[in-house]
């Protein structure tokens, strides 16, 4: 009998049985492990950078703040910033030949439950426990993430903020594709809306091709890719907003994404009574600021 085959049923006995018998800090691996692949598979900040772990021991010492921290090498002639979490020190801009990457703490809500209730449960309780915790944890990466492009891209508007009329129009995209080459920036992927999306959808086989429009007019938008470059797409139009796309230069050029500790289930029993949050330690340095382009298809 393989994993897959194992009932939610039997997988919620045992990890109810490990609770109750003292064990909660297997139990919390347990669900840590099943959140962690969940992660690995959602949320756009991730699919823009490669988290890459890091140990202790090459954490750099800062000299203000007992905040960890990272030192990045970069161009000399460009400027750096970070992305801010909570608990973060004041901003600093560093215009040398490297970068800091500062580190902080995200957490999602504590949630509590009954044993009681959770043996009621059919689906498997890591699930349970996970779902909102993966979701409050990727709000708060990809939000503070957009929060920073934007800041970005407004500090410096000539060069990195466009609004182009007449919709989302193949020859709009395509002078979209213009303007990171522009700034001697590679482009890496490009970030939109899924309802932005959608207006790929109205190109017909005179701007992609009888294949194509057949493919899309049968399955929908299936690519990957937009004239070679990775498309992301996303439902959270909250934060990435409707006919608008981020252009964002390939990692060696924008910036690096660490993880001093991933994501982490926290449990606590009392009773009958379960308390679960989930938390996590990262940084985002972005080493050069013009390596992000934001543009409207108004």
């Amino acid at each position: 009998m393989g994993p897959n085959d194992v009932s939610a049923a039997l997988l919620n006995t045992a990890f109810i049985e490990k609770i109750e018998q003292g064990f909660v800090k297997e139990a919390a691996v347990s669900a840590t492990s099943f959140v962690r692949d969940k992660l690995r598979e959602e949320g756009f900040t991730r699919k823009i950078f490669t988290p890459m772990e890091i140990s202790d021991d090459e954490l750099d010492k800062d000299e203000n703040t007992d905040k960890p921290k990272k030192v990045v090498e970069k161009e000399p002639d460009s400027t750096a910033t970070y992305v801010s979490f909570r608990g973060m020190p004041p901003e600093r801009y560093f215009t040398g030949p490297r970068f800091a990457v500062f580190f902080g703490k995200l957490v999602s809500e504590k949630f509590t439950k009954s044993i009681f209730e959770l043996k009621t449960n059919d689906n498997d309780i890591r699930k349970i426990l996970s779902d909102n915790s993966v979701r409050d944890i990727q709000e708060q990466e990809d939000r503070r993430w957009i929060e920073r492009s934007d800041e970005l891209v407004l500090a410096n508007p000539a060069e990195q903020d466009f609004s182009l009329g007449g919709g989302l129009v193949k020859i709009n995209l395509v002078e979209s594709l213009k303007f990171l080459p522009k700034l001697r920036r590679p482009i890496g992927c490009m970030l939109m809306s899924d309802v932005t999306a959608k207006e790929l959808l109205k190109w017909d086989a005179v701007d992609v091709g009888d294949a194509v429009a057949s493919d899309q007019y049968y399955k929908g938008l299936v690519t990957g890719t937009v004239f070679g470059i990775k498309a992301l797409f996303t439902i959270k139009n909250d934060l990435v907003p409707d006919n608008f796309i981020y252009f964002y230069s390939t990692e060696d050029f924008l910036g690096k994404f660490y993880v001093l500790q991933d994501a982490t289930v926290y449990i606590k029993h009392e009773a009958d009574m379960l308390e679960f949050f989930t938390y996590e330690s990262i940084g985002i340095g972005v080493g050069n600021t013009k390596s992000i382009i934001r543009v409207e298809y108004a």
